[in-house]
Parts: C-alpha cells; structure tokens; sequence
C-alpha cells in the first residue's frame, strides 16, 4: 500500500462489503457505478487483492475483504464519530429545512417551525407545495430534506428512508344548513347529492369515501383541499376530507361535519428523507420533533422509523 492512499476509498470498500454489488454501493454513495468500479480498481491495486469476486448472488468477499473488513469499518465509525459536533444546541442551529408538503397536512409544520424560530433565529424554512415538484428526484438531488405525505411510496434504492407518523381519519362535510346535516345519514341519502373530490394525481388523490362512487353526480374535482371549504360553502356539494384539514374550516363556521352511517376511511400520514441526512444533527432534531408532533396529533397512530424503502412518489 502507498504511504499517499486516498482514504475515500475506504467509503466504497464499506458500501461493497454492505451491498454486494457495484450497483447497490452506486446508489448508496451516490455515485456512478463507473466511478465505483474505478475506485474498486485503484483500491484492489492498493491492497493487492481481488477484494470481492462473481458469486452466485452477487459479488462475495475475499477472505483478504474479510479479514480486513472489522478494522475498517469500525475505523470509519471512529471518523465518522469524531467529526460529529461535540455538543448541539438549537440555539446554534443555521440552517435552511427544505419540505415538501401536500396542503392537508401543513398543520404539523406549525408547531415545529415556531419551535425552531424560538429556539434560533438563524434556522430557516422552504415549503413546497408536493404536486407541484417531483419529490423523489428532489429528495436524491438535495433539493428536499424531507417529504410529508399521505401513504408515501419511495423506491429509492436503499437511499430514502421513511416513517409513518401517524394515521387520520376522514370526515364528510358540506355547507351550514346542509339537509344533509343534523341527523345520521344513510349511503342512499348521501348518493342523492353530488360530491367534490381531490383530482387524481393532486394530494395523492382522488380522495373521498367509497359511498361517494356511488353519487348520482358525476364529481366537481379539485386540486386542493384549501378549495373547498369556498365550494362547499355556495352548494350542495358534499367531500371527504382529512379531519385535521376540515378543522381549521369547521372552527372558522363555513362548513359542518355531515354524520354518516358507514365508517370512515382512514389514510396514513407518511414522511421520507434522504439517507444522507442522518449524519446532520439539526436534520435529526428535526425528523424527532415531526415524529412528536405527529405522534400527538389528535387520533393518529405513529409508528417506529422503517429503513426499508416503498414504490416511487413522484
């Protein structure tokens, strides 16, 4: 081995040994996979063995991999513990947080940005309305820190990682004096009057109860749900909408909740971040403080953090 060796050879013998695959160690490093089989290259050079070779489910170790492997990595777990900042305190945190959300569930933003304000003037926040960007591409470029959405899918090649934060049911609303309201409501009496819906691919949409597929009328669809308390308050239009967003409209007295005899549909509220964040500090208080907020929103049901990434969300 040189005296001169690159020690950033070190990160693709670690992604080899996790992955098993030139492919696998790419995504990871977020690098080409040529660039991973030149570093491979220069790095078999340097210690003078083959390191991994064809085996019949991938690439497999050497025994020279192996035996070095132990050191190694725990080596660049010392590195990488040493250069983590000694003691974080919000009040030093500068940073800009970069989310993309769906208008339904900004109301977890709320009280994490006041937080963060509070804590340090110095912390920063984007928020981007989620149909209007392509979250996942946004999320492996940097563009994103973090994605909220309902039921988020993300096949990012063992990169992205996801929570579920908590799970909200929908309620059905329509305007004050509403004939609908005041009573509980059959499927029959509900299909009489025609629905407003969030259109496909809008908020992860078409969202509404299944009764609702059942109206006489085909469906007002837009693609937002910050548009339709207005609707709703000039017709006879009635949706389902996430309680958390029909709240902030039924405490401002332009719609009323419509009571109905078939259970509601619940939908899961998920967020997803880049892998690569996991090593900034502000980007860990951040991702604790919405799995709080979201573990204490109302009904929801928050669960563990689960690595293993789902389909694509864009």
């Amino acid at each position: 081995m040189t005296r001169n060796f690159d020690l950033n050879l070190l990160k693709v013998f670690e992604a080899m040994v996790e992955h098993r695959s030139v492919h696998g160690a790419s995504r990871a490093l977020w690098m080409t996979p040529e660039a991973v089989c030149d570093a491979l290259t220069r790095l078999r050079h340097e210690l003078g063995d083959p390191l991994f070779i064809a085996g019949e489910s991938g690439l497999v170790p050497t025994s020279r991999a192996m035996e070095l492997s132990p050191e190694l990595l725990s080596g660049m777990k010392h590195i990488r513990r040493g250069l983590k900042p000694r003691h974080f305190t919000t009040g030093a945190m500068k940073r800009t947080f970069r989310l993309a959300v769906s208008d339904d569930i900004a109301f977890l933003l709320g009280s994490v940005v006041q937080k963060a304000i509070g804590a340090s003037p110095l912390a920063c926040f984007e928020v981007h309305h989620m149909p209007g960007i392509a979250p996942l591409r946004a999320l492996h470029s940097g563009r994103l820190d973090v994605v909220l959405g309902r039921d988020l899918c993300a096949d990012g090649g063992g990169v992205l990682r996801s929570a579920r934060l908590c799970v909200e049911e929908e309620i059905l609303v329509a305007r004050r004096g509403h004939p609908l309201g005041g009573g509980l409501v059959s499927e029959l009496q509900l299909a009489a009057y025609p629905r407003a819906a969030i259109a496909r691919g809008c908020e992860g949409g078409p969202v509404g109860r299944q009764e609702l597929s059942a109206a006489r009328f085909p469906p007002v669809l837009v693609d937002s749900y910050t548009l339709l308390p207005a609707l709703l308050a000039a017709t006879d239009l009635v949706a389902a909408m996430p309680r958390s967003a029909a709240e902030v409209a039924l405490r401002a007295g332009c719609i009323s909740p419509i009571h109905c005899e078939l259970p509601p549909r619940s939908s899961p509220i998920d967020m997803v971040w880049h892998v690569r964040s996991e090593g900034d500090p502000c980007m860990n208080w951040l991702l604790d403080e919405l799995g709080r907020i979201g573990g204490s929103a109302g009904a929801h049901d928050p669960s563990e953090h689960h690595g293993s990434p789902q389909g694509e969300i864009a």
